[in-house]
């Protein structure tokens, strides 16, 4: 029979950045919004930011309350092209490619797939978002 203890080890007290003041949904969060806030350690979930480089530069999802743990959850790469915007997009079949302007139809961000509209002819493309902000239709 092997004995086991019934005894947890105490939690520990974690460092963790939070919120300074209130942030809207769609707001960059920048160095000068961030605090740091000590929790017990069994409050840090896998989700939680646990370094300010984890969440600067990232937008809110939803409007953020300050003093609260930071979640992945509620952060993402801002878009480099958003909905309703007028987008550059080139379509590439093979060796041929055509250019032109259309309406970007959602968000995206670079490598994301998106739907666009192509004003000429009505059209719906789907093409993946370029660093540069254009649109590549394959």
């Amino acid at each position: 029979m092997v004995a086991t203890s019934s005894f947890a080890a105490p939690a520990a007290p974690v460092s963790i950045p939070v919120l300074a003041a209130p942030l809207p949904k769609g707001a960059i969060v920048q160095t000068a919004d961030l605090t740091s806030r000590t929790v017990i350690s069994t409050q840090v979930f896998v989700s939680t930011v646990q370094q300010p480089a984890q969440a600067i530069g990232l937008q809110t999802t939803r409007a953020l309350a300050a003093g609260v743990p930071l979640s992945t959850l509620h952060l993402r790469v801002p878009p480099l092209v958003n909905r309703g915007s007028v987008i550059d997009f080139t379509i590439q079949r093979g060796v041929v490619s055509l250019k032109g302007t259309g309406q970007a139809l959602e968000d995206g961000a670079a490598g994301q797939q998106i739907r666009l509209l192509n004003p000429a002819t009505r059209a719906t493309l789907v093409g993946t978002v370029q660093t540069n902000g254009q649109v590549l239709v394959n």
